[in-house]
């Protein structure tokens, strides 16, 4: 199965495919091919020890490698013999990670013939997003046009929304955790850890309101709590907002913004932590070690939480779900600083044993049994259509870049 990734960037979705290509025997490399030039040199040579990584410019016609180090190269003109080759490696099943491979994997089977092309529900807008741009528009429906069968979800939650949107029936689609590594724990050791520290790791994007909201609830804390502070591994474009919003509450003292770390350094920085609060596989990585794991919610616009990850059920545990119980922010974290050394460890255990629903065995047993089970599809497209498709990407690009209309940029963020 060949994975297309939109980038190799230092994220969720990278680390991710490390995991599973970790898991895979070195006999079975798996292809990786990246659609833009946005890779992270070190996870790179990471990831290489276990899979091929391929750059989309390296699959274009030599006429065209120039400019092919965007996700726009999805639409140059294929080195047809390197493809071919590609595609029968891996017995035609090409697996999409978001919008981008997605349209790219249905130009392949329009020129290549029958494909098994399957899609994952990566973060939940992805497929979701409203536009009048006939693009996006288009790009939706080629999800909604896979077979049930062609699709891995993350969550039950995501599984229902996506049903409702689309009116259709998933339930012969996957479901499975995205997974990570359980780190070997010796049992009755306690863990050592910094009174007052909290941590969150992860990319500093909009949707990800809950380091906004953390900062607004220690604020009035660290006048009680003077050991209280946050640290913020992690870069994005929210950095020049969030560093305002702690000049402005006054507390720089107790709240800073690190930067990115290495994936090699995650286990250093969290180990230690009093409590992690984040979404994605970083949330599940900490549990795994035992610190207590606090739930963000991604996009949610109130500083509130689902509390520990232990008191989730099944896989959905960073998506706003409608009616779903939420405790303040503030709440959960009072309970860690007012927490005896015995209570903290009960509680960084139970987030353990969460996390151990999470393991990437499960994962890969997801990923095997959509590729056994998906259908190949068929594509034929007008020759109006393709014209009308690529003007229309065209049209959004430039609006955004020209930063008049960046909405399909910001797609993931729809709370």
């Amino acid at each position: 199965m060949i994975f297309l990734a939109g980038s190799l960037d230092m994220n969720g979705g990278s680390t991710f495919l490390l995991r599973i290509a970790q898991q895979v025997s070195p006999a079975e490399k798996l292809d990786i091919v990246i659609l833009s030039s946005v890779i992270d040199p070190q996870l790179r040579s990471q990831l290489e020890k276990y899979a091929n990584v391929i750059e989309l410019k390296q699959l274009v016609d030599d006429k065209f490698t120039w400019c092919g180090t965007s996700q726009a190269a999805i639409f140059l003109p294929f080195d047809r013999l390197k493809i071919e080759r590609l595609l029968q490696a891996n017995n035609r099943a090409v697996h999409a990670m978001g919008i981008f491979g997605l349209v790219y994997a249905y130009r392949l089977a329009r020129s290549f013939g029958q494909l098994k092309i399957t899609a994952g529900v990566y973060q939940q807008y992805e497929f979701l997003h409203s536009s009048a741009f006939f693009f996006v528009r288009q790009a939706n429906k080629m999800f909604s046009n896979l077979p049930a069968e062609n699709i891995i979800f993350f969550n039950e939650y995501n599984r229902e929304k996506y049903a409702q949107v689309f009116k259709k029936n998933y339930a012969q689609s996957v479901i499975a955790p995205i997974g990570v590594p359980l780190p070997f724990m010796h049992s009755g050791v306690e863990r050592k850890f910094d009174y007052g520290r909290l941590v969150s790791v992860g990319n500093l994007v909009d949707f990800k309101t809950y380091n906004e909201h953390v900062i607004r609830t220690i604020a009035p804390l660290v006048t009680e709590f003077p050991q209280l502070r946050y640290d913020v591994y992690g870069d994005g474009d929210q950095v020049d907002y969030l560093q305002s919003l702690i000049a402005q509450l006054n507390v720089g003292d107790a709240v800073t913004l690190h930067g990115r770390i290495p994936y090699s350094e995650f286990r250093n920085v969290v180990g230690s932590a009093m409590g992690f609060i984040g979404s994605g596989t970083a949330l599940l990585e900490a549990a795994a070690l035992q610190v207590p794991a606090i739930t963000g919610i991604e996009s949610i616009k109130t500083p509130e939480t689902y509390g520990f990850l232990s008191g989730v059920k099944g896989y959905t545990y960073n998506e706003l779900v409608p009616g779903a119980e939420l405790v303040p922010l503030r709440t959960v974290i009072l309970t860690l600083l007012n927490a005896d050394s015995a209570e903290m460890q009960q509680t960084g255990a139970r987030c353990a044993d969460k996390a151990a629903e999470f393991s990437i065995e499960k994962t890969v047993q997801g990923l095997n049994k959509l590729k056994l089970h998906s259908k190949l599809i068929s594509v034929k497209f007008s020759l109006a259509f393709r014209v009308i498709f690529f003007l229309s990407f065209v049209t959004v690009a430039v609006l955004d870049l020209l930063n008049i209309n960046r909405k399909f940029r910001m797609r993931r963020d729809q709370a």
